[in-house]
Formats: structure tokens, sequence, C-alpha cells
């Protein structure tokens, strides 16, 4: 996404973005079946961050379906979470700690769904 400034860079924010396509049913129907994700690859303070929240909020409110990569131990598949009907009326809203707190939930969904599978399968 060369429009990204340097400040996107993943080893200064914290956040990979990657586009994703729809196989496997992961995108909702009605949705465009290409998505990006946000991959948290550092510490979940990112999810604070303004450039983030407005990159989000943005995709979000054009109907592109976003989705919020959760962090996993090695070994294990990267969660994601559906974030669009999760974070719909927060974005609506405008409201930035309305967001960053939809942004949070998603983010300890995505750990918790985590921690019960490593927990089965370990």
């Amino acid at each position: 996404m060369r429009y990204l400034g340097d400040d996107w860079r993943p080893d200064r924010c914290g956040v990979l973005i990657d586009i994703v396509g729809g196989e496997g049913g992961e995108i909702p129907a009605g949705f465009p079946q290409v998505a990006l994700k946000f991959d948290i690859v550092d510490s979940p303070r990112v999810l604070a961050w303004e450039p983030l929240i407005a990159f989000i909020a943005s995709e979000i409110k054009r109907g592109r379906p976003v989705f919020l990569g959760i962090p996993a131990a090695v070994g294990y598949e990267r969660r994601k979470v559906f974030l669009n009907e999760l974070m719909a009326d927060a974005v609506a809203s405008r409201d930035r700690m309305q967001i960053i707190d939809g942004l949070v939930a998603a983010f300890q969904t995505g750990v918790r769904d985590e921690m019960k599978e490593k927990t089965i399968f370990d």
C-alpha cells in the first residue's frame, strides 16, 4: 500500500496490513470477498493509534470487510476477528473512545479464542 507513509511500516507501528480473500466463508455474504486484515504484531497499545483507528473506521464505513489479526503462539494460526458488524455502531457514532473500546474488545475476543483452542489441543 504505497499510499501509506513510513509510519505504517510494521517495524515502526506494530501493525501488518494484509489483503485476504473470502475463501472458506470467512467474509460474510453481502460483503466484497476481498478484505483487509490488520495484524497486531507488537503491542495491543497500537489499537489507540489515531491513524489505525481512522483507517479501520474509513474502511468499515465504505463497506469493505475488515479483520483484526490477533497474535498467536508459535505453531498456531493467527486468529482473525471480523470487525464490520462488531464496530458498525462505534464507527457510525464517530466516537473515538467507542471505536477504541470496540477494537480492544475484538482483540480480547481473539485472545480468548486462541487460549481456548490452545488449551483444547495441547
